[in-house]
Formats: C-alpha cells, sequence, structure tokens
C-alpha cells in the first residue's frame, strides 16, 4: 500500500473505524509514516457516544471544573493501525491482558520470572507487575 493510498485504506480498519465513522467528535491525526516495511497511523479520536470534545476541551483549562481536576477522564483515545489494522487501543486492552495474564499468576503459588513474548505495548507486563512476586 502506498501512502496516501486512500483506496486501500477504505477497506481496512483505518477506513472503516476513522475516515468512514461520523461517531468521532474528534479525530486528530497524530503520526503518519511510511517505513519500508508498513505505514503507521496513530490517531486521538473521541467517539461521541461516549464522550464529547466539549469536556476534553473542557479538561484541558484549568476552570476548576470537574473536567479540569479529573483529564484522565476525559482524554482522547490513542488508536495504533499497521498497515491500515488497527492494532493497540490506549483505552479497552486491560479486559483482554488481564484474562491472559491473571489465571497463569494465580496458577502458580510463588512466581518468580515471567516470559513475554511479544508484549510491544507493555500491556501484559503491566498486568504481571500487579503481583507482588
Amino acid at each position: 500500500m502506498e501512502h496516501g493510498d486512500t483506496d486501500a485504506l477504505s477497506s481496512s480498519d483505518l477506513g472503516e473505524d476513522v475516515l468512514g465513522d461520523n461517531t468521532y467528535d474528534l479525530k486528530e491525526e497524530v503520526a503518519s509514516v511510511q517505513t519500508p516495511f508498513q505505514r503507521i497511523d496513530i490517531y486521538n479520536l473521541i467517539d461521541s457516544r461516549k464522550l464529547t470534545a466539549a469536556d476534553y476541551e473542557r479538561s484541558l483549562s484549568n476552570d476548576g471544573s470537574y473536567q479540569s481536576q479529573h483529564p484522565e477522564l476525559f482524554a482522547p483515545n490513542k488508536v495504533v493501525f499497521l498497515d491500515g489494522v488497527k492494532q493497540s487501543t490506549l483505552n479497552g486492552d486491560a479486559g483482554y491482558h488481564e484474562s491472559l495474564v491473571h489465571p497463569g499468576m494465580f496458577a502458580h503459588d510463588h512466581p518468580k520470572r515471567v516470559a513475554i513474548i511479544g508484549g510491544g505495548e507493555g500491556a501484559t507486563l503491566r498486568e504481571v507487575l500487579k503481583h507482588d512476586t
């Protein structure tokens, strides 16, 4: 896929979830890079069904509002796409990684070492570190 090839993107996760979806109050491109191996796109998204851009903007102010006191609750969801396919999101990965890690950690009496194969985003490590071993 060539950089800027909108025909190829239109049938991908990026094309369907971001470029073609009208439920987002905010679609902010953070980065779009074509390497010799893949296209990397990163977007900040605010789904208007869950949050409004106005609440996000208010969270950036210092006006004493609830939004500005708790900006982490109003931050956009950062989504990473490789070659137009969704790879990772800032919000929503916890359930997957919790169910992957915790059964194995609880099954062992005293786990001392853990092998994480892949794990580039660090979410599996985050769940492993919740255990006092």
